[in-house]
């Protein structure tokens, strides 16, 4: 069960909103990152961190295409990725409820992928990603598979 909180700084929550609603229909693209063009899900929610941080993107450097795929257990890079391109920003304990604000990034199971990776959106029970066959889109909460990390970034880094 996730209990979805409203950022504490409306501002930086409507920015957020714009900033995933700028990427809303770029397709899925293994490796890349660039709006309207072509993304995938952890170069799509680096970007969209990055962007809040006032910083610039471009395509992940990663060891293996299939970074989350579990059965070559390429789901560490997506650990690594958040962690360095992110240092400031701690995994945080799975709970129950999973308490998430807006911009969290979880790490979720998905058939045989374990390393795909989501934000929480700036609307109650929402999260955004980027998908195979379906680019960036919004799902609901309740299609939510089992969550296997959670990281929070600093807001105060957020411009």
């Amino acid at each position: 069960m996730i209990e979805w909180h409203p950022l504490p700084d409306k501002g930086k929550q409507d920015r957020l909103g714009e900033i995933i609603q700028s990427w809303k229909g770029t397709p899925w693209l293994s490796r890349q990152c660039c709006k309207g063009g072509g993304v995938d899900c952890i170069n799509f929610v680096v970007a969209v961190l990055n962007e809040m941080r006032g910083r610039s993107y471009g395509p992940l450097e990663t060891k293996n295409n299939a970074y989350h795929k579990a059965n070559n257990g390429h789901w560490r890079e997506t650990y690594r990725i958040i962690r360095e391109s992110f240092g400031d920003s701690a995994p945080l304990h799975l709970t129950d409820p999973l308490v998430v604000f807006p911009g969290d990034v979880l790490l979720i199971e998905s058939g045989r992928d374990t390393g795909h990776v989501i934000i929480v959106g700036t609307r109650k029970n929402t999260l955004h990603h980027a998908l195979s066959g379906q680019g960036v889109r919004m799902i609901g909460t309740g299609n939510l598979y089992p969550v296997t990390g959670h990281w929070r970034d600093c807001w105060e880094h957020w411009t």
